[in-house]
C-alpha cells in the first residue's frame, strides 16, 4: 500500500514539473517570436562574453564538446550491452534521449529561429531555438541521477547526484552562451523541453515495476 502511495506521488510530481514546464516554454517562446526577449539576451550575453579569455575558452569548448552526439551514443550503447545496466539504465535512457533528439530538431523545424548574431567562438549550423546541447544534456544528466537516485538510500548520494547532475547541465547552458552559438533564451527553452521529456519518461517508468541501481 505504501508503495503504491509512493508511485501516486511521484506520478503526481512528474504531471506537475512537466506542465509548470510546458507553460514556461509557451510563455517564453511567444517572448522570442514576437521579439520581447531581444534586449534581455543582448544584456547578458555582453556580461558573459566579457569574461572572454583563452583558457576559459578552451574550457568551454570542451564542455560543449562533451554534449554532442559522439559522447551520448557510446556511453548509452555501453549501458545497453552490459546485463546490469541494459533494462535498469540503458533502455530508460536511450528511449528517452531518442525523443529528446527527435523533438529538438521538430522545434527548431517549427519555430526557424537563427542562431545569435555575435561572435562566434565555434562553428556550428541550423536554427538555434531551442538548444540541443542544453536540451538533451539535462535530459541524459536529469535520467541517470533519477534513475539512481530511486534505488538509493543513501542521502548524501542522492544529494551529490542531484547537485553534480544539475552543475553540469547548468554548466552545459552557459558554455553555448558563452560561445555564442545559443542566446540564453534557446538555453531556457532547452531546459524546459527537457524537463518535459523527462517527466514524461518518469511517469511512463513509475508506472512499471524497475529494478533498484545499486
Amino acid at each position: 500500500m505504501g508503495s503504491k502511495r509512493y508511485h501516486a506521488a511521484g506520478k503526481r510530481s512528474y504531471i506537475i514539473s512537466g506542465s509548470v514546464s510546458l507553460v514556461l516554454f509557451a510563455v517564453l517562446s511567444a517572448l522570442v517570436v514576437n521579439g520581447n526577449m531581444s534586449a534581455w539576451n543582448e544584456t547578458v550575453y555582453s556580461h558573459i562574453s566579457s569574461l572572454h579569455n583563452p583558457a576559459l575558452t578552451n574550457a568551454m569548448v570542451f564542455v560543449s564538446t562533451m554534449g554532442s552526439w559522439f559522447v551520448y551514443v557510446p556511453v548509452i550503447l555501453l549501458l545497453l550491452v552490459l546485463p546490469k545496466t541494459r533494462m535498469k539504465v540503458g533502455l530508460p535512457v536511450a528511449v528517452t534521449m531518442a525523443a529528446s533528439e527527435l523533438l529538438n530538431h521538430a522545434l527548431k523545424l517549427a519555430f526557424a529561429i537563427p542562431r545569435p548574431d555575435v561572435l562566434s567562438l565555434v562553428q556550428e549550423s541550423g536554427f538555434g531555438y531551442p538548444s540541443g546541447h542544453s536540451m538533451n544534456t539535462l535530459v541524459f544528466f536529469g535520467m541517470c541521477a533519477l534513475i539512481y537516485m530511486s534505488g538509493s538510500q543513501s542521502k548524501a548520494r542522492i544529494t551529490t547526484a542531484l547537485v553534480l547532475s544539475s552543475a553540469y547541465t547548468l554548466l552545459m547552458g552557459f558554455s553555448r552562451v558563452y560561445l555564442g552559438v545559443h542566446a540564453p533564451t534557446d538555453a531556457i527553452a532547452g531546459y524546459c523541453a527537457g524537463i518535459i521529456v523527462v517527466s514524461i519518461s518518469q511517469f511512463i517508468l513509475r508506472g512499471k515495476r524497475m529494478p533498484p541501481v545499486q
